[in-house]
């Protein structure tokens, strides 16, 4: 298993093309265990349902805004990667390390 230090290592020095494809990959990956997550969460009852609906909740926003700045990454010119390279890192790491909370907690 690799941590969140070593994905956002490969990405920093991935082109913008490579860091959407990577990113929408892991992105697909992790809504399938998600899913798994949310098949879960049926036999769950009470506080414990409803904490891991809530927090299954917030991922999904967090990969939605995720997935609109990707969206938006691909409006911008291959020439300017270098300059927002470094938010597209912390927007990364942000929900790479949101999603590894999930996982260890609940899988």
């Amino acid at each position: 298993m690799y941590t969140s230090d070593d994905k956002t290592s490969k990405l920093s020095s991935a082109n913008k093309q490579e860091y959407q494809r990577y990113a929408e990959t892991q992105i697909s990956d992790w809504q399938q265990q998600i899913d798994s997550l949310k098949e879960k969460s049926k036999d769950l009852v009470g506080d414990a349902k409803s904490e891991l609906d809530t927090v299954l909740e917030q991922f999904e926003e967090n990969k939605n805004t995720f997935g609109s700045y990707l969206s938006e990454l691909s409006d911008r010119a291959e020439d300017q990667w270098d300059d927002f390279k470094d938010e597209a890192e912390e927007r990364w790491s942000a929900i790479s390390d949101s999603f590894q909370k999930l996982f260890s907690k609940y899988s």
